[in-house]
């Protein structure tokens, strides 16, 4: 696992067809739930991301929004109630 300073270093210019920059890349302590790294970036020139990686004990398990760009903006906050 990268640490956030290790993400913010990559250099992902270079893909191609999908040239990516990181924007950026830090550690959420939730009141409820498990801290996470929430990563922000952008693809191409017009792609905007954000992924919630797992610290620790990830359980192999992948969860992906999204709508094409119709939604506009998604509330993923899934924390622990």
């Amino acid at each position: 696992m990268l640490a956030p300073d290790d993400l913010l270093a990559l250099d992902l210019t270079g893909v191609e067809g999908a040239p990516a920059r990181i924007h950026s890349a830090e550690v959420v302590h939730p009141d409820k739930g498990r801290p996470y790294c929430r990563v922000t970036g952008q693809i191409a020139s017009a792609v905007r991301f954000e992924v919630r990686l797992p610290t620790e004990g990830w359980t192999q398990r992948f969860l992906m929004l999204g709508c094409g760009g119709y939604c506009g903006f998604i509330n993923a906050d899934f924390s622990a109630k």
